[in-house]
Parts: structure tokens; sequence; C-alpha cells
């Protein structure tokens, strides 16, 4: 895993931030779940949306989505979903089922075949780099424009 290759692959994933922009720059809010070490990553990404999109948003842990979060769940709202690449994958992969039997129009970030956005390949242990390195500041850049 060199930082180099992993920069470089977060840059050509341009496409995908735009359609995600495109989807978070109407919305009035929206959901960030990760579960583990991505947890801290949904935070963050949520926090860099409110700060220069001024959309609210809000990062939760994905396994205390039952506790509350839930409930927030409109039809329609953006929910970003950090995928995992451990063995934590089922449980996340169950809480995105939920968010979308809500509605809710649901993007994968991670390395899964179901990503909707895919982010460099970091190894199990270090998917936060891949996940946090594609650029959440762009994304949030690109939403508020």
């Amino acid at each position: 895993m060199s930082l180099p290759r992993i920069v470089s692959e977060a840059i050509g994933c341009e496409g995908p931030i735009r359609d995600l922009a495109a989807e978070l720059a109407p919305a009035k809010a929206a959901i960030f779940l990760g579960r583990g070490i991505n947890h801290p990553i949904a935070l963050e990404a949520a926090l860099k949306l409110k700060e220069i999109s001024y959309i609210h948003a809000t990062g939760y842990a994905a396994g205390e989505l039952k506790h509350g979060p839930i409930a927030l769940i409109e039809r329609d709202m953006p929910v970003i979903v950090f995928d995992n690449t451990d063995a934590l994958q089922e449980k996340t992969m169950s809480n995105a089922a939920e968010v979308a039997a809500r509605g809710a129009r649901l993007w994968h970030v991670g390395q899964g075949t179901h990503a909707s956005l895919r982010t460099p390949d970091c190894g199990a242990s270090r998917s936060y780099a891949g996940n946090w390195v594609t650029g959440f500041e762009r994304v949030a850049y690109r939403g508020g424009c």
C-alpha cells in the first residue's frame, strides 16, 4: 500500500464523487453510517458536509441504527454507508438493507462490488484510509456548489 497510489486512485473517483454530490445538493439532510473503524469516518464526512455545504448531516455508528437514528430516515433521504472489508461487513449490509427498506437513497462507499463509490484498496486493516482519502471534502464542496 503506497500513499501515492492511494491518492492517485482517489483522484480518479471524480465521476462517482460528482454523482454523489449532485444527489446531496438538493437534500435537506443526509445520514452517514460507519461501523468499527469507519464510524469516525462517517462522523467526519458528516461534519465536512455541514461545514462546506450547510446541508444538515449526521454520522452514526451503524450498530446503533435501531436505537433511534432509524426513525430519522425518510423517503429519498441520502444515506451514505461506509462499507467494511472485514467480518463486520455482513452486519453493515444488514443495516443498509434496513435503511433501503425505508426508501432512503443509499450510497455505499468502499471496496465491495455493490459500492457506489469505490475507494482505493488499502487492505482490511486500513480501509479507513481509502474511505477518507477518496475525499469527502470534494463531495461536500461539490454538493454545496
